[in-house]
């Protein structure tokens, strides 16, 4: 018990030093431009956005590349050994099941955590030296830092909130250990995917600015729900924004009006589709695991799962967060577009769709391999059935 208390702690004293370095230098934000105070014009803010953008579509093309890795080696080499799976592994070193979850996804929360209690706060205090101390007050300087996110940065937290303050209380005790390599790669995953997603939340500098977001002009600060506010404000924003006029069509025009209404309607609607899509998906996910670790509870064996989605498919679990993470990249793009611009826009929409191809990517060899588990363990009892495997209908 002390050795595994050891090696947890060191787990995640690792962790924290690798999501220091990772936003301090492989995967950097600027939060503020790199001119003094209100000096800053749309020149600077500009070109911090560009830097900003570069590296997150660097990181979201890295992401597709590993997503067709993922796929080709667990699809076609092997399988991660770990669940029903556990025993296609000779490495020794091992965690319970329960600590293995929380470890292994932890870094999603401590990414947004990073940026809001450290990184967020250093950069402005580089940034505006001298302020008073009403000005600096943590409390204000947390909030100024929440009031960078878009609405999409709700759903990731949901989700991954769960997964490690929930889910791990729900796993049996008796479920199989977790290899120390399989929950280091998933460290590794989660600290990357993490961070690439916290980037494509973030509301560009100009758009602060043009908001009057405080810590770019002062004034209000741009709460997550704007979004949803903006859908029906009655005056389009600037043209600097996101709804300048298209080329040939002037400000104001009857084209130039009714071409940005209708992308706003476009936006509304790929919202509310992806909002429903993520939270119908993550209670498909978590009612299928939820029933799974009752059977595991009841019982020792493993049992054929009956009722609800599994009538239709083996991983249902896996289904609804395939559908979770559908949800989430329409959001992320809606709402990107509606805070950016399109040049913007297109890019956290890349990064949040890069991480949707990857679950599927992930998701869809494991599946597979369930599928094929319960026909070897069950035979023709389960073949009967009828399942697909993974998505209803298809596969």
């Amino acid at each position: 018990m002390l050795g595994i208390t050891f090696l947890a702690f060191a787990h995640l004293c690792l962790t924290c030093l690798l999501l220091h370095l990772l936003a301090a230098g492989w995967m950097p934000y600027e939060a503020f431009p790199h001119t003094q105070g209100d000096a800053a014009d749309s020149r600077d803010l500009t070109a911090a956005d560009a830097r900003n953008r570069a590296h997150l579509l660097t990181s979201a093309r890295f992401h597709f590349v590993m997503a067709a890795l993922t796929f080709l080696t667990l699809r076609y080499f092997t399988t991660a050994p770990y669940g029903r799976h556990a025993g296609k592994t000779r490495l020794g070193w091992s965690y319970p099941a329960r600590l293995a979850w929380l470890l292994q996804e932890v870094p999603t929360l401590l990414n947004v955590g990073y940026f809001i209690l450290f990184e967020f706060p250093r950069q402005r205090s580089r940034w505006r030296r001298g302020w008073g101390d009403s000005e600096t007050t943590g409390m204000r300087i947390g909030i100024e830092a929440v009031g960078r996110f878009q609405v999409s940065i709700l759903l990731f937290v949901i989700h991954y909130a769960h997964r490690v303050l929930v889910y791990p209380l729900v796993v049996p005790p008796r479920a199989s250990r977790v290899p120390v390599h399989v929950v280091w790669s998933a460290t590794l995953y989660c600290l990357f995917n993490g961070r690439l997603q916290l980037l494509a939340s973030l509301i560009p500098l100009r758009a602060c600015r043009i908001w009057g977001l405080s810590g770019v002009e002062g004034g209000s600060l741009f709460h997550l729900g704007s979004f949803v506010s903006g859908l029906v404000r009655p005056s389009p924003p600037p043209a600097s924004f996101a709804w300048s006029a298209p080329q040939g069509a002037p400000m104001g025009s009857p084209k130039s009006l009714f071409l940005g209404n209708a992308e706003r309607v476009c936006c509304g609607v790929a919202f509310l589709i992806g909002m429903y899509l993520f939270f119908k998906g993550f209670l498909v996910n978590i009612r299928s695991d939820y029933y799974l670790t009752r059977l595991k509870r009841h019982s020792s064996e493993y049992q054929i799962p009956c009722g609800d989605w599994f009538e239709r498919l083996s991983c249902p679990n896996f289904f609804g967060e395939m559908l979770e993470w559908t949800g989430y990249a329409l959001v992320v793009g809606s709402c990107s577009f509606l805070t950016s611009g399109g040049g913007w826009g297109a890019t956290p929409a890349l990064a949040a769709c890069s991480f949707t191809v990857y679950v599927f990517a992930n998701l869809i060899p494991r599946g597979v391999a369930h599928h094929e588990w319960y026909l070897d363990k069950f035979g023709p009892a389960y073949a009967k059935l009828n399942r697909n495997a993974v998505l209803p209908g298809i596969l």
